[in-house]
């Protein structure tokens, strides 16, 4: 649970603007609870990089509480607006700002094939929730076909739904263009879909609820299929490349991305090599060729000047049904400034940064229409706003 967030509208026009800055994804539940008695608050979710609105909530009274849940992924940035719905004639309402609930979901950045969580079938099942409403509408992962005996087709399995749902799943090739999709099941039952794929090419799995609808139950997806023998010369060991994740970050009293970390990793008897340095969001990402056999083991570690990371080094052994690999790195020694999912107490009545006016032309000749207009406009300017701006209640803000 976040530390609580506590502030106060002075009046009915003040509105509080809280940057929120995600490091672990997830269903992420805000509520605002001991409100003033004379306070109706308003809760507004908007994306921080365009200010397209999301989402809302409202409290059902003066002095009730209010509740906004959202997903995010890890790196993503919004702002959430706390304002007041009802409030005259009082001033000086105060107000809590909590994260009541947090349903962890690793797999929450793949709202988008680009995005796709890769998925090592011989791993067994994998879950997620069926809750994106601010980055996509539904779940993406991406596989690599195994070889399974007698080019038999793989059967994935699509189980666990809520009650409520209806559910889909569609395969793509590599480009996207889509090989098939299963029935729309019945509500609460699973659905599955049988293909035969070509060993070693890449694939996706995209699931969707009907009429995108969503649940806070987990679903569960499944392959099975019977593999081929291994040969000889995966017993004796081949160079594969494998992909090494990962994220660095600083665990305080909320955790805080830590950019400009270069991790490096080495294969058993060869050198060091720079997988990638993370960015903003404290990512990282790269590819390394390494020996698939046997005893053959990658070692990963972080290095930043001023600073040094738990664990000091992971050391991981790669094999023929997990060729990808995540460590997580948490930074030790220093202080950084933090950018967390609750705002700085000085986030009081900070405005979205407004639009620039639109200048616009001015007609050769008055007509009575254009006359009405102007003196419409003209009343508008003289009530504080003028044509081309808007309320500042509203300024940044524009519909998704």
């Amino acid at each position: 649970m976040q530390q609580p967030f506590d502030a106060q509208l002075s009046t009915w026009r003040d509105r509080d603007v809280i940057r929120l800055t995600f490091v672990e994804p997830g269903i992420y539940t805000f509520s605002v609870i001991d409100v003033g008695p004379e306070l109706k608050v308003k809760m507004t979710l908007v994306r921080a990089s365009s200010g397209n609105f999301l989402d809302s909530s409202r409290a059902n009274a003066r002095g009730a509480a209010a509740h906004l849940t959202m997903d995010a992924s890890a790196g993503e940035q919004y702002y959430l607006i706390i304002a007041a719905e009802v409030m005259l004639p009082s001033t000086n309402q105060p107000y809590r700002l909590i994260v009541s609930d947090l349903i962890p979901d690793p797999d929450e950045a793949n709202d988008s094939r680009a995005a796709a969580t890769p998925w090592e079938l011989a791993l067994g099942p994998v879950s997620g929730y069926f809750w994106d409403r601010t980055t996509g509408r539904h779940d993406y992962f991406t596989f690599l076909a195994p070889a399974t005996l007698d080019a038999a087709p793989v059967t994935f399995a699509l189980t666990n739904p809520s009650s409520e749902l209806r559910v889909r799943m569609t395969l793509l090739s590599n480009r996207g263009a889509v090989l098939a999709s299963s029935p729309w099941s019945a509500f609460g039952q699973p659905t599955t879909l049988t293909r035969a794929l070509d060993s070693g090419q890449r694939y996706y799995l995209k699931l969707q609820s009907q009429n995108d609808r969503t649940s806070m139950q987990p679903y569960v997806l499944s392959a099975q299929y019977n593999p081929a023998t291994e040969g000889a010369t995966e017993a004796t060991g081949t160079s594969q490349p494998v992909h090494l994740t990962g994220l660095a970050y600083q665990q305080g009293a909320l955790p805080v991305p830590v950019a400009g970390v270069a991790v490096y990793a080495q294969v058993t008897g060869g050198p060091a090599v720079l997988v990638d340095v993370t960015d903003r969001w404290g990512t990282y990402g790269g590819t390394v060729m390494a020996l698939v056999a046997e005893g053959a083991q990658i070692r990963i570690w972080a290095e930043k000047e001023g600073l040094t990371f738990l664990p000091e080094a992971d050391t991981w052994s790669p094999d023929h049904h997990q060729r990808s690999h995540r460590t997580l790195f948490v930074a030790v020694g220093a202080t950084l400034v933090q950018q967390t999912p609750t705002a700085d107490a000085g986030a009081t009545a900070t405005p979205l940064p407004t639009r620039a006016p639109t200048e616009m032309p001015q007609p050769a000749r008055r007509r009575p229409c254009q006359r009405r207009c102007r003196r419409q406009s003209s009343r508008v300017m003289r009530g504080g706003y003028s044509p081309t701006t808007p309320p500042p209640e509203l300024a940044g803000l524009a519909c998704s």
